[in-house]
């Protein structure tokens, strides 16, 4: 059985990433994932009292998901 187990790995991070393309490419989702969505998202959110509130929360995320807060210091800021 644990031969089995990085191959159903393997495929749970193939069935994520293929999901999430889809979803991006179907769905009204594409619109923001553009460069020109992306800088459209980024002059709302540095306009909105929120952004500091988002980049706690995201900070907190990433964070728990063991991503380099190095990465998101330099984008943090970059964006205030």
């Amino acid at each position: 059985m644990s031969g089995l187990r990085p191959y159903v790995k393997l495929a749970l991070l193939v069935a994520i990433v293929t999901g999430a393309a889809l979803l991006i490419r179907l769905t009204p989702l594409g619109d923001y994932t553009s460069r020109d969505g992306m800088v459209r998202s980024l002059e709302a959110l540095r306009s909105s009292a929120w952004a500091p509130v988002v980049f706690v929360a995201a900070y907190s995320v990433a964070t728990a998901l063991a991503l380099p807060g190095s990465l998101i210091t330099i984008v943090g800021g970059a964006v205030f």
